[in-house]
């Protein structure tokens, strides 16, 4: 206050804090479902991350423009005058998936494994699977279009069935014809 009887007066302003809602809804376990955001600031407070198999988790985003990145980290100020909801975005990372091979038993009601191998793809991505093994008196069985489970358990079989033969012989010898598969006996 001055002698004169005025007064100054300072204005004192303090930014508005909002509370973010974050979504996650392919998450295979879930992070925090909200986050205190001050306007215009990058400062907030440290939240639990949502994990999805078979992916890395990318940040957060609303309307395409991301905010959080991977760490949780607030990567620009936030610069909207209200709470909004922004959505967790993965990328599909490389998993294992298996192959295994099996020929046709004589009895062709069995079958045994004879290779296995492991290979990699994306993360629930749709591939063709094509046999890459030779079997000498078999034939591969056709190419196989399956999805890449995220948890790395697809397993994709193939069977090769028994090539068959046939054998024809004199029939003033009094033998006709006789028809034999691969490995089998006549």
């Amino acid at each position: 206050s001055e002698a004169n009887g005025s007064t100054t007066l300072y204005a004192v302003w303090q930014a508005k804090t909002y509370v973010l809602t974050l979504t996650h809804a392919d998450a295979t376990t879930a992070g925090a479902t909200s986050v205190t955001v001050t306007y215009d600031s990058k400062e907030t407070e440290a939240f639990l991350l949502p994990i999805k198999t078979g992916y890395e988790f990318n940040g957060y985003y609303l309307n395409d423009v991301q905010y959080f990145d991977e760490t949780g980290k607030l990567i620009r100020a936030w610069d909207k005058d209200s709470a909004e909801t922004l959505v967790a975005e993965f990328v599909a990372q490389q998993v294992g998936y298996t192959v295994i091979y099996y020929s046709q038993d004589i009895n062709t009601a069995n079958k045994t494994e004879f290779a296995r191998e492991t290979l990699k793809a994306q993360a629930d991505d749709e591939i063709t699977v094509t046999p890459s093994k030779t079997l000498t008196g078999f034939t591969a069985a056709a190419a196989q279009t399956v999805t890449i489970s995220a948890d790395g358990s697809t397993v994709v079989e193939f069977l090769y069935t028994r090539n068959t033969y046939t054998l024809t012989l004199e029939k003033s010898v009094g033998i006709t014809t006789v028809e034999s598969s691969m490995g089998s006996v006549i």
